[in-house]
Protein backbone atom coordinates (compact mmCIF):
# COMPACT_ATOMS: atom_id res chain seq x y z
CA UNK A 1 0.00 0.00 0.00
CA UNK A 2 2.72 2.77 0.84
CA UNK A 3 4.06 1.84 -2.94
CA UNK A 4 1.07 3.10 -4.59
CA UNK A 5 0.46 5.96 -2.12
CA UNK A 6 4.17 7.28 -3.16
CA UNK A 7 3.29 6.85 -6.72
CA UNK A 8 0.26 8.39 -6.34
CA UNK A 9 2.10 11.38 -3.87
CA UNK A 10 4.92 11.14 -6.69
CA UNK A 11 2.21 12.33 -9.34
CA UNK A 12 0.31 14.88 -7.14
CA UNK A 13 3.79 16.44 -6.56
CA UNK A 14 4.81 16.76 -10.08
CA UNK A 15 1.79 17.49 -11.62
CA UNK A 16 2.03 20.75 -9.02
CA UNK A 17 5.47 21.19 -10.19
CA UNK A 18 4.65 21.11 -13.66
CA UNK A 19 1.42 23.52 -12.93
CA UNK A 20 3.13 25.82 -10.97
CA UNK A 21 6.10 26.30 -13.54
CA UNK A 22 3.62 26.96 -16.32
CA UNK A 23 2.03 29.98 -14.09
CA UNK A 24 5.29 31.45 -12.70
CA UNK A 25 7.51 31.20 -15.57
CA UNK A 26 10.73 29.78 -13.59
CA UNK A 27 11.35 26.34 -12.14
CA UNK A 28 13.07 27.81 -8.62
CA UNK A 29 10.47 29.01 -6.45
CA UNK A 30 9.76 28.62 -2.62
CA UNK A 31 6.45 26.45 -3.57
CA UNK A 32 8.65 24.30 -5.92
CA UNK A 33 11.68 23.60 -3.81
CA UNK A 34 9.12 22.58 -0.77
CA UNK A 35 7.41 20.25 -3.54
CA UNK A 36 11.11 19.22 -4.43
CA UNK A 37 12.13 18.40 -1.03
CA UNK A 38 9.00 16.66 0.26
CA UNK A 39 8.78 14.35 -2.60
CA UNK A 40 12.18 13.12 -1.70
CA UNK A 41 11.55 12.90 1.51
CA UNK A 42 8.31 10.74 0.83
CA UNK A 43 10.75 8.69 -1.53
CA UNK A 44 13.39 7.85 0.82
CA UNK A 45 12.04 6.72 3.54
CA UNK A 46 9.89 3.98 1.54
CA UNK A 47 12.95 3.03 0.24
CA UNK A 48 13.20 1.12 3.29
CA UNK A 49 17.11 1.58 2.84
CA UNK A 50 16.60 1.63 6.50
CA UNK A 51 14.07 -0.33 7.80
CA UNK A 52 11.53 1.94 8.58
CA UNK A 53 8.34 0.83 10.28
CA UNK A 54 5.04 1.58 7.69
CA UNK A 55 3.47 4.73 7.69
CA UNK A 56 -0.81 4.93 8.98
CA UNK A 57 -3.19 6.04 7.21
CA UNK A 58 -3.43 9.23 9.67
CA UNK A 59 0.45 10.11 8.63
CA UNK A 60 -0.91 9.32 4.68
CA UNK A 61 -3.50 11.82 4.48
CA UNK A 62 -1.52 14.57 6.64
CA UNK A 63 0.61 14.28 4.41
CA UNK A 64 -1.04 14.48 1.34
CA UNK A 65 -3.26 17.64 2.72
CA UNK A 66 -0.66 19.39 3.96
CA UNK A 67 1.38 19.25 0.45
CA UNK A 68 -2.27 20.44 -1.36
CA UNK A 69 -3.14 23.38 1.38
CA UNK A 70 0.47 24.84 0.20
CA UNK A 71 -0.30 24.41 -2.63
CA UNK A 72 -3.38 26.24 -2.55
CA UNK A 73 -2.60 28.63 0.23
CA UNK A 74 0.70 29.41 -2.40
CA UNK A 75 -1.28 29.66 -5.20
CA UNK A 76 -4.44 31.99 -3.34
CA UNK A 77 -1.75 34.32 -1.98
CA UNK A 78 0.33 35.15 -5.20
CA UNK A 79 -3.09 36.05 -6.69
CA UNK A 80 -4.20 38.55 -3.79
CA UNK A 81 -3.48 42.29 -5.22
CA UNK A 82 -0.29 42.92 -3.98
CA UNK A 83 -0.07 46.95 -2.74
CA UNK A 84 2.79 48.57 -4.49
CA UNK A 85 5.13 50.29 -6.94
CA UNK A 86 6.40 47.60 -9.96
CA UNK A 87 10.07 48.41 -10.31
CA UNK A 88 12.91 46.78 -12.46
CA UNK A 89 16.72 46.67 -12.05
CA UNK A 90 16.37 50.20 -13.82
CA UNK A 91 14.70 51.66 -11.06
CA UNK A 92 14.06 51.34 -7.51
CA UNK A 93 10.67 52.26 -5.48
CA UNK A 94 12.01 55.14 -3.99
CA UNK A 95 10.45 54.08 -0.19
CA UNK A 96 11.83 50.42 -0.69
CA UNK A 97 14.93 50.36 -2.09
CA UNK A 98 18.63 49.63 -1.16
CA UNK A 99 21.11 50.87 -3.28
CA UNK A 100 25.01 49.65 -2.32
CA UNK A 101 25.92 52.07 0.39
CA UNK A 102 23.09 51.13 2.27
CA UNK A 103 23.53 47.42 1.89
CA UNK A 104 26.94 47.92 2.64
CA UNK A 105 25.93 49.46 5.71
CA UNK A 106 23.31 47.35 7.04
CA UNK A 107 25.87 44.32 6.50
CA UNK A 108 28.56 45.42 8.79
CA UNK A 109 26.58 46.49 11.11
CA UNK A 110 24.27 42.97 11.43
CA UNK A 111 27.80 41.45 11.26
CA UNK A 112 29.32 43.45 13.93
CA UNK A 113 26.32 43.10 16.21
CA UNK A 114 26.85 38.59 15.48
CA UNK A 115 29.94 39.41 16.55
CA UNK A 116 29.39 40.23 20.07
CA UNK A 117 28.36 37.04 20.58
CA UNK A 118 29.58 34.85 18.29
CA UNK A 119 33.52 36.13 18.97
CA UNK A 120 33.10 35.00 23.04
CA UNK A 121 31.17 32.00 22.33
CA UNK A 122 33.67 30.37 19.88
CA UNK A 123 36.12 31.19 22.07
CA UNK A 124 34.61 29.66 25.15
CA UNK A 125 34.26 26.35 22.62
CA UNK A 126 37.94 26.29 21.84
CA UNK A 127 39.23 26.52 25.59
CA UNK A 128 36.99 23.86 26.36
CA UNK A 129 38.01 21.81 23.38
CA UNK A 130 40.83 22.88 21.87
CA UNK A 131 41.51 24.44 18.69
CA UNK A 132 40.47 21.72 16.17
CA UNK A 133 36.47 22.22 16.94
CA UNK A 134 35.31 20.32 13.80
CA UNK A 135 37.08 17.13 14.99
CA UNK A 136 34.51 17.94 18.29
CA UNK A 137 31.07 18.70 17.09
CA UNK A 138 29.77 15.49 17.82
CA UNK A 139 30.24 16.27 21.83
CA UNK A 140 29.81 19.67 21.21
CA UNK A 141 26.35 18.83 19.53
CA UNK A 142 25.44 16.15 22.78
CA UNK A 143 26.79 18.79 25.08
CA UNK A 144 24.46 21.41 23.85
CA UNK A 145 21.73 18.89 23.37
CA UNK A 146 22.69 18.38 27.68
CA UNK A 147 22.49 22.12 28.63
CA UNK A 148 26.23 22.23 28.85
CA UNK A 149 27.69 23.96 25.99
CA UNK A 150 29.13 26.74 27.23
CA UNK A 151 27.74 29.96 25.31
CA UNK A 152 28.26 33.03 26.97
CA UNK A 153 25.83 35.26 24.73
CA UNK A 154 22.17 33.87 23.32
CA UNK A 155 20.46 35.18 20.16
CA UNK A 156 23.29 37.70 19.24
CA UNK A 157 24.99 35.46 16.98
CA UNK A 158 21.23 35.54 14.85
CA UNK A 159 22.42 38.98 13.06
CA UNK A 160 25.13 36.71 11.13
CA UNK A 161 21.84 35.32 9.13
CA UNK A 162 20.09 38.01 9.19
CA UNK A 163 23.34 39.67 7.47
CA UNK A 164 23.11 36.68 4.79
CA UNK A 165 19.79 38.34 3.41
CA UNK A 166 21.18 41.53 2.81
CA UNK A 167 24.50 39.89 1.49
CA UNK A 168 22.68 37.99 -1.06
CA UNK A 169 20.37 41.11 -1.87
CA UNK A 170 23.68 42.58 -2.86
CA UNK A 171 24.72 39.54 -4.48
CA UNK A 172 22.01 39.59 -6.50
CA UNK A 173 22.34 43.35 -7.71
CA UNK A 174 26.22 44.25 -7.42
CA UNK A 175 27.96 40.74 -7.85
CA UNK A 176 30.07 39.55 -5.45
CA UNK A 177 32.43 41.58 -3.18
CA UNK A 178 34.67 40.91 -0.22
CA UNK A 179 32.33 42.08 1.63
CA UNK A 180 30.10 39.36 1.06
CA UNK A 181 32.17 36.68 2.64
CA UNK A 182 31.80 38.33 6.10
CA UNK A 183 28.53 37.22 7.16
CA UNK A 184 28.73 33.93 5.47
CA UNK A 185 32.09 33.38 6.97
CA UNK A 186 30.47 34.21 10.61
CA UNK A 187 27.46 32.07 9.89
CA UNK A 188 29.75 29.71 9.11
CA UNK A 189 31.94 29.76 12.57
CA UNK A 190 28.84 30.01 14.46
CA UNK A 191 27.30 26.98 13.02
CA UNK A 192 30.32 24.44 12.29
CA UNK A 193 31.69 24.24 16.18
CA UNK A 194 27.58 22.60 17.17
CA UNK A 195 27.38 20.53 14.38
CA UNK A 196 24.20 22.11 13.57
CA UNK A 197 23.35 20.76 9.60
CA UNK A 198 20.22 22.08 9.92
CA UNK A 199 21.00 25.40 10.98
CA UNK A 200 23.82 25.36 7.78
CA UNK A 201 20.54 24.77 5.04
CA UNK A 202 18.76 27.43 7.02
CA UNK A 203 21.40 29.82 6.07
CA UNK A 204 22.24 28.64 2.59
CA UNK A 205 18.46 29.30 1.52
CA UNK A 206 18.49 32.87 3.33
CA UNK A 207 21.44 33.84 1.45
CA UNK A 208 20.05 32.10 -1.81
CA UNK A 209 16.44 33.15 -1.93
CA UNK A 210 17.27 36.87 -2.25
CA UNK A 211 20.51 36.10 -4.75
CA UNK A 212 19.10 34.12 -7.14
CA UNK A 213 15.04 33.89 -6.83
CA UNK A 214 14.10 37.41 -5.77
CA UNK A 215 16.50 38.60 -8.60
CA UNK A 216 14.97 42.06 -10.46
CA UNK A 217 12.79 41.55 -13.54
CA UNK A 218 14.91 42.92 -16.95
CA UNK A 219 13.52 44.31 -19.97
CA UNK A 220 14.48 42.42 -23.16
CA UNK A 221 16.61 45.34 -24.00
CA UNK A 222 18.34 45.02 -21.14
CA UNK A 223 18.91 41.75 -21.59
CA UNK A 224 20.26 41.54 -24.95
CA UNK A 225 22.85 44.46 -24.35
CA UNK A 226 23.66 42.73 -21.28
CA UNK A 227 24.33 39.50 -23.56
CA UNK A 228 26.92 41.64 -25.81
CA UNK A 229 28.70 43.33 -22.73
CA UNK A 230 28.50 41.40 -19.93
CA UNK A 231 29.47 38.12 -20.52
CA UNK A 232 32.38 37.94 -18.61
CA UNK A 233 30.91 39.26 -15.61
CA UNK A 234 27.63 37.05 -15.30
CA UNK A 235 29.75 33.86 -15.80
CA UNK A 236 31.81 35.13 -13.36
CA UNK A 237 28.98 35.81 -11.02
CA UNK A 238 27.81 32.45 -11.51
CA UNK A 239 30.71 30.42 -10.59
CA UNK A 240 31.47 32.33 -7.99
CA UNK A 241 28.34 31.46 -6.72
CA UNK A 242 29.07 27.82 -7.96
CA UNK A 243 31.80 27.71 -5.98
CA UNK A 244 30.37 28.94 -2.70
CA UNK A 245 27.71 26.87 -2.69
CA UNK A 246 30.60 23.37 -3.86
CA UNK A 247 32.23 25.13 -0.74
CA UNK A 248 29.34 24.98 2.06
CA UNK A 249 27.80 21.36 0.45
CA UNK A 250 31.36 20.14 1.38
CA UNK A 251 30.80 21.69 5.07
CA UNK A 252 27.61 19.32 5.15
CA UNK A 253 29.88 16.36 4.49
CA UNK A 254 32.36 16.69 6.80
CA UNK A 255 29.41 17.45 9.01
CA UNK A 256 27.60 14.47 8.30
CA UNK A 257 30.95 12.49 8.29
CA UNK A 258 31.71 13.67 11.80
CA UNK A 259 28.00 12.80 12.91
CA UNK A 260 28.43 8.82 11.12
CA UNK A 261 31.24 8.56 13.69
CA UNK A 262 29.15 7.76 16.38
CA UNK A 263 26.88 5.34 14.18
CA UNK A 264 24.74 2.92 17.21
CA UNK A 265 25.86 -0.57 16.39
CA UNK A 266 22.24 -1.42 16.81
CA UNK A 267 21.81 0.00 13.57
CA UNK A 268 22.93 -2.39 12.02
CA UNK A 269 20.11 -4.66 12.65
CA UNK A 270 17.92 -1.98 10.94
CA UNK A 271 19.39 -2.24 7.26
CA UNK A 272 18.67 -4.09 4.04
CA UNK A 273 21.60 -5.72 2.82
CA UNK A 274 23.09 -2.79 0.58
CA UNK A 275 22.87 -0.18 3.11
CA UNK A 276 24.18 -2.59 5.31
CA UNK A 277 27.46 -2.65 2.69
CA UNK A 278 27.45 0.65 2.86
CA UNK A 279 27.28 1.78 6.14
CA UNK A 280 31.01 -0.36 6.80
CA UNK A 281 32.36 0.90 4.08
CA UNK A 282 30.87 4.98 3.94
CA UNK A 283 28.68 5.35 7.05
CA UNK A 284 28.71 8.77 6.59
CA UNK A 285 26.37 7.55 3.20
CA UNK A 286 23.89 6.25 5.75
CA UNK A 287 24.05 9.01 8.28
CA UNK A 288 22.67 11.58 5.17
CA UNK A 289 20.46 9.25 3.86
CA UNK A 290 19.30 8.72 7.60
CA UNK A 291 18.93 12.85 7.68
CA UNK A 292 16.61 13.25 4.65
CA UNK A 293 14.49 10.10 5.73
CA UNK A 294 13.86 10.13 9.28
CA UNK A 295 11.35 12.88 10.04
CA UNK A 296 8.19 11.58 8.85
CA UNK A 297 9.50 8.65 10.66
CA UNK A 298 9.19 10.57 13.74
CA UNK A 299 5.68 12.24 12.78
CA UNK A 300 4.31 8.36 11.93
CA UNK A 301 5.41 7.64 15.63
CA UNK A 302 4.22 10.94 16.98
CA UNK A 303 0.67 10.75 15.24
CA UNK A 304 -0.16 7.10 17.01
CA UNK A 305 0.12 8.49 20.61
CA UNK A 306 -0.14 12.16 19.82
CA UNK A 307 0.00 14.80 22.61
CA UNK A 308 -1.31 18.35 22.94
CA UNK A 309 0.27 21.71 24.64
CA UNK A 310 -1.18 24.45 22.86
CA UNK A 311 1.65 26.64 21.43
CA UNK A 312 4.53 24.20 22.70
CA UNK A 313 6.19 24.75 19.76
CA UNK A 314 5.12 28.09 17.47
CA UNK A 315 5.50 30.05 21.07
CA UNK A 316 8.03 28.60 22.65
CA UNK A 317 9.97 31.88 22.81
CA UNK A 318 7.46 33.44 24.70
CA UNK A 319 7.25 30.66 26.79
CA UNK A 320 10.90 30.75 27.57
CA UNK A 321 11.04 34.17 28.00
CA UNK A 322 8.20 34.67 30.64
CA UNK A 323 9.57 31.74 32.58
CA UNK A 324 13.17 33.61 33.37
CA UNK A 325 10.15 35.82 35.14
CA UNK A 326 9.71 33.09 37.38
CA UNK A 327 6.39 31.71 35.13
CA UNK A 328 6.43 27.88 34.77
CA UNK A 329 5.29 26.58 31.56
CA UNK A 330 6.68 23.44 29.68
CA UNK A 331 9.12 24.41 27.63
CA UNK A 332 11.48 22.13 26.15
CA UNK A 333 14.59 23.79 23.72
CA UNK A 334 14.98 20.06 22.23
CA UNK A 335 12.18 17.41 20.87
CA UNK A 336 11.47 14.07 22.37
CA UNK A 337 13.05 11.36 20.60
CA UNK A 338 10.87 8.25 19.35
CA UNK A 339 12.36 4.64 17.57
CA UNK A 340 11.30 4.38 14.45
CA UNK A 341 13.02 1.79 14.91
CA UNK A 342 16.50 4.21 15.05
CA UNK A 343 16.14 6.57 17.71
CA UNK A 344 15.68 10.18 15.98
CA UNK A 345 13.69 13.10 17.47
CA UNK A 346 12.81 15.94 14.11
CA UNK A 347 9.70 15.01 13.04
CA UNK A 348 8.27 17.62 10.42
CA UNK A 349 6.48 20.77 10.90
CA UNK A 350 3.26 18.68 10.83
CA UNK A 351 4.72 17.12 14.18
CA UNK A 352 4.83 19.82 15.91
CA UNK A 353 1.57 22.00 14.74
CA UNK A 354 -0.42 19.24 15.38
CA UNK A 355 1.36 19.15 19.00
CA UNK A 356 0.68 23.19 19.29
CA UNK A 357 -3.23 23.31 17.87
CA UNK A 358 -3.98 19.50 17.05
CA UNK A 359 -4.81 18.24 13.17
CA UNK A 360 -7.38 21.13 12.16
CA UNK A 361 -5.63 23.63 13.93
CA UNK A 362 -2.19 22.59 12.32
CA UNK A 363 -3.98 22.48 8.58
CA UNK A 364 -5.51 26.09 8.57
CA UNK A 365 -1.67 27.33 10.03
CA UNK A 366 -0.36 25.67 7.46
CA UNK A 367 -2.88 27.35 4.84
CA UNK A 368 -2.84 30.84 6.29
CA UNK A 369 1.12 30.38 6.09
CA UNK A 370 1.24 29.41 2.52
CA UNK A 371 -0.78 32.21 1.50
CA UNK A 372 1.54 34.87 3.32
CA UNK A 373 4.47 32.96 1.19
CA UNK A 374 2.78 33.29 -1.93
CA UNK A 375 1.71 36.90 -1.17
CA UNK A 376 4.94 38.19 -0.21
CA UNK A 377 6.79 36.09 -2.97
CA UNK A 378 4.82 38.15 -5.89
CA UNK A 379 5.61 41.40 -3.59
CA UNK A 380 8.89 40.56 -4.08
CA UNK A 381 9.20 39.28 -7.76
CA UNK A 382 7.22 41.85 -8.96
CA UNK A 383 7.31 44.94 -6.65
CA UNK A 384 10.76 44.86 -6.06
CA UNK A 385 10.47 46.27 -2.42
CA UNK A 386 14.11 45.07 -0.57
CA UNK A 387 11.67 45.11 2.90
CA UNK A 388 9.50 42.67 0.97
CA UNK A 389 12.33 40.87 -0.38
CA UNK A 390 13.82 40.33 3.27
CA UNK A 391 10.22 39.23 4.30
CA UNK A 392 9.69 36.72 1.87
CA UNK A 393 13.18 35.21 2.36
CA UNK A 394 12.55 34.60 5.74
CA UNK A 395 9.22 33.34 4.95
CA UNK A 396 10.21 31.01 2.04
CA UNK A 397 13.50 29.48 3.99
CA UNK A 398 11.10 28.85 7.12
CA UNK A 399 8.56 26.51 4.62
CA UNK A 400 11.30 24.85 2.57
CA UNK A 401 12.91 23.69 5.70
CA UNK A 402 9.46 22.61 7.22
CA UNK A 403 10.31 19.15 6.19
CA UNK A 404 12.58 19.34 9.27
CA UNK A 405 11.17 21.45 11.60
CA UNK A 406 8.45 24.06 12.37
CA UNK A 407 11.72 26.80 12.70
CA UNK A 408 9.41 29.88 14.49
CA UNK A 409 10.43 27.38 17.71
CA UNK A 410 13.83 28.86 17.48
CA UNK A 411 14.76 31.66 19.26
CA UNK A 412 16.98 32.81 16.93
CA UNK A 413 14.35 32.57 13.94
CA UNK A 414 12.66 35.02 16.37
CA UNK A 415 15.74 37.07 16.57
CA UNK A 416 15.98 37.61 12.15
CA UNK A 417 11.73 37.95 12.51
CA UNK A 418 12.21 40.91 14.73
CA UNK A 419 15.28 42.16 12.87
CA UNK A 420 13.01 41.71 9.88
CA UNK A 421 9.97 44.26 11.41
CA UNK A 422 12.40 46.76 13.14
CA UNK A 423 14.65 47.33 9.62
CA UNK A 424 11.57 47.53 7.39
CA UNK A 425 9.75 50.13 10.10
CA UNK A 426 13.00 52.30 10.83
CA UNK A 427 12.99 52.63 6.90
CA UNK A 428 9.76 53.44 6.61
CA UNK A 429 9.71 56.48 8.84
CA UNK A 430 12.77 57.53 7.79
CA UNK A 431 11.57 57.69 4.34
CA UNK A 432 8.68 59.90 5.74
CA UNK A 433 10.56 61.72 7.00
CA UNK A 434 12.50 62.68 4.55
CA UNK A 435 9.55 63.47 2.36
CA UNK A 436 8.57 65.34 5.29
CA UNK A 437 11.38 68.05 5.25
CA UNK A 438 11.35 68.15 1.38
CA UNK A 439 7.48 69.57 1.73
CA UNK A 440 8.47 71.72 4.32
CA UNK A 441 11.30 72.90 2.62
CA UNK A 442 9.76 73.74 -1.10
CA UNK A 443 6.30 73.79 0.20
CA UNK A 444 5.21 71.07 -2.44
CA UNK A 445 7.33 67.84 -3.42
CA UNK A 446 7.21 66.31 -7.11
CA UNK A 447 5.79 62.81 -7.55
CA UNK A 448 7.77 60.29 -8.86
CA UNK A 449 6.24 59.21 -12.57
CA UNK A 450 4.97 55.82 -11.27
CA UNK A 451 4.50 52.91 -14.21
CA UNK A 452 1.26 51.19 -14.94
CA UNK A 453 0.80 48.16 -12.19
CA UNK A 454 -2.78 47.14 -13.88
CA UNK A 455 -1.74 43.57 -15.59
CA UNK A 456 -3.40 40.13 -15.04
CA UNK A 457 -2.33 38.53 -11.35
CA UNK A 458 -1.76 35.40 -13.31
CA UNK A 459 1.63 34.72 -12.99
Amino acid sequence: MDNVLTILYCIMCLCMFAYNYMKYGKILNALNVYLIVWLLMVLCYNMKLILYYDLTALTWILIFASTVLVFLGYRLGSRIKAIGKRTTETEDASDGAFNERSLKKIIIITSLISMVAIVPNTLLLIQRYGINLLSKTNQIYYDNIAGGAPFSIPYLAAFAQVSCVFAGMYFAKYGFRLIIALPIALAMISILPSGSRGWLLLTVFLFLYPAVFFKNPVPYNVKVMRRKMNKNRLFKKKLILIFSMTIILALFLVLTINRSRDIDPELYNYLDSKMYEITRTTPWITKLYQYFASPIGVLNSFLQEPEFYFGKNTFSVIYNFLNKFGFDIDYSRYQDFYNIPIKTNVGTWIRELVQDFNIVGMLIVIFVFSVLVGYYDKKARRYKQKDDVLLATVLDTILTMSFFVWYLREGTMAVIILSCIIIKVFRKRKYIIKVDNAVSRNGTINQPVTHSTERSDKQ
